[in-house]
């Protein structure tokens, strides 16, 4: 996989769960068994804020700049996604959320693989 379809990929994903957070807070928290209050939701939009934003700066790194250009931003990715999956885990094995926590727990991993090997793997 080339890394402008990576980007690509990460970028639509990030855009939806992050606007789907903005716009439905508590209809995406009720996806993953979480009942809140008023300050649970308003904490639910600025996540989905934040994973907009960030969907949307990855969408345009994938065309604006060159592949050595975008390597640079791969190790933060990497780490960004080992994050994303440990909160989710801790999430998950401490009975926060439903079953759904295990698959957003593979996405993280499976993104952050993914920009690991682009970042290692040699290059064309």
């Amino acid at each position: 996989m080339k890394i402008n379809s990576l980007l690509f990929y990460t970028g639509i994903l990030a855009m939806v769960v992050g606007l789907l957070f903005v716009v439905l807070p508590v209809g995406m928290l009720a996806v993953f068994g979480l009942v809140t209050d008023a300050a649970g939701i308003l904490m639910a939009r600025y996540f989905g804020g934040a994973f907009l934003a960030f969907g949307v700066v990855v969408w345009f790194v994938r065309s604006a700049i060159d592949e050595d250009e975008q390597r640079a931003i791969l190790l933060p990715l990497v780490i960004c996604g080992l994050i994303g999956a440990g909160i989710t885990l801790f999430g998950q094995l401490s009975g926060g959320v439903n079953a759904l926590g295990w698959l957003v727990t593979a996405v993280f991993l499976l993104f952050s693989l993914g920009y690991g090997w682009l970042l290692v793997g040699k290059r064309n």
